[in-house]
């Protein structure tokens, strides 16, 4: 994850600017409003399929890999 969303979750990883060069679009700040809105089981839907750029992690992280980086995010926002 955080090739693309940094350490500490704020779309600010390493990929950004090939990802840019690309003309894709940044990936977004995990810990900002947007994000902290969805519900859980929204983000878990994200990360099992994939959105945008985002690969799919369904066949490489299992169900419990996935809810745990979903609690991982909501530690991050602070809740």
């Amino acid at each position: 994850c955080a090739m693309c969303h940094g350490l500490q979750a704020r779309g600010d990883g390493p990929m950004v600017p090939i990802l840019q060069q690309s003309n894709y679009i940044a990936p977004p700040d995990l810990t900002g409003p947007i994000t902290s809105a969805r519900a859980d089981g929204d983000i878990f839907g994200i990360l099992t399929n994939g959105i945008a750029v985002m690969p799919k992690f369904r066949e490489l992280l299992t169900p419990e890999e996935r809810w745990l980086i979903v609690r991982h995010v909501r530690a991050l926002q602070g809740g």
